[in-house]
């Protein structure tokens, strides 16, 4: 079974860069903290909520992004997205490095 996660607001809400403002940019949050304030569904999460169970068991997920800069984006999940990755069954989490390289995140270690 193959399912896609986006980073985005949830479902008819409008997107942060839409509005024009970030509520954790507001804040002065550095990058990676306080996700509880972001309007956002991260990936990870969009990618598990649109699979069934028996089809995350054992599965892997492939995660790739981009900063506004076109640098790739550092794959490893946030603190939340890991235990739900982790409840959801995934086995094996790669994703595209920051040197645009393949790399593969240990489940446990997340």
């Amino acid at each position: 079974m193959l399912t896609t996660g986006y980073n985005g607001s949830a479902r008819g809400d409008i997107n942060c860069c839409d509005r024009g403002v970030c509520r954790r940019e507001e804040l002065g949050v550095p990058k990676g903290e306080r996700y509880e304030l972001c309007r956002a569904v991260h990936a990870e999460q969009n990618a598990i909520i649109s699979a069934a169970r028996r089809d995350m068991i054992n599965s892997t997920i492939y995660i790739v992004g981009k900063e506004l800069d076109g640098q790739y984006a550092n794959p490893k999940p946030c603190l939340l997205c890991s235990r739900m990755l982790k409840n959801a069954g995934v086995k094996t989490v790669l994703g595209r490095g920051t040197a645009g390289d393949i790399i593969e995140l240990a489940v446990a270690e997340l």
